[in-house]
C-alpha cells in the first residue's frame, strides 16, 4: 500500500514537472512574442529616424541649390554699366533662399516650400 501511494506521489509530481514545463515553454513563447513587438519598435524608430535624416537633407540640398542659384545670377555681369540692380531672377532665388531657411524637417513645410518653388518657376 505504502508502495502505490508512493509510486502515486511520483507520478503526482512528474505530473507538476510536467505542468512547469509546460509553463516555461508558455514563458518562452510570451518572451518571444515580447522580443517581436520590440524588434518591431526598434525598426520603426529607425525608419522614422531615417524618414527625419532624409527630410533634414534634402532640406540642407535644396536651401544649398538656392544659395548657390542666387549667387551665380548675383554676381553675373549686368548688361548696362553702372547698374547696380540685381537680375529679376536673383532677387527671386534669393526670397525663396529666405522661405526654405524658415522651413522646418516636417514633411508638410517641406511640400509647401516645394510648391512655392513650383510656382515661383512658371
Amino acid at each position: 500500500g505504502d508502495t502505490a501511494r508512493t509510486s502515486g506521489d511520483t507520478a503526482r509530481t512528474s505530473g507538476d514537472t510536467a505542468r512547469t514545463s509546460g509553463d516555461t515553454a508558455r514563458t518562452s513563447g510570451d518572451t518571444a512574442r515580447t522580443s517581436g513587438d520590440s524588434s518591431d519598435q526598434t525598426s520603426g524608430n529607425m525608419e522614422a529616424d531615417m524618414d527625419k535624416y532624409l527630410l533634414k537633407t534634402l532640406l540642407q540640398r535644396l536651401q544649398a541649390t538656392l544659395l548657390a542659384m542666387y549667387k551665380l545670377l548675383a554676381t553675373k555681369p549686368h548688361p548696362k554699366k553702372g547698374s547696380k540692380d540685381l537680375d529679376p531672377m536673383a532677387l527671386k532665388y534669393k526670397k525663396l533662399y529666405g522661405e526654405s531657411l524658415k522651413t522646418s524637417e516636417k514633411p508638410e513645410s517641406l511640400l509647401a516650400l516645394l510648391n512655392s518653388l513650383r510656382e515661383k518657376e512658371k
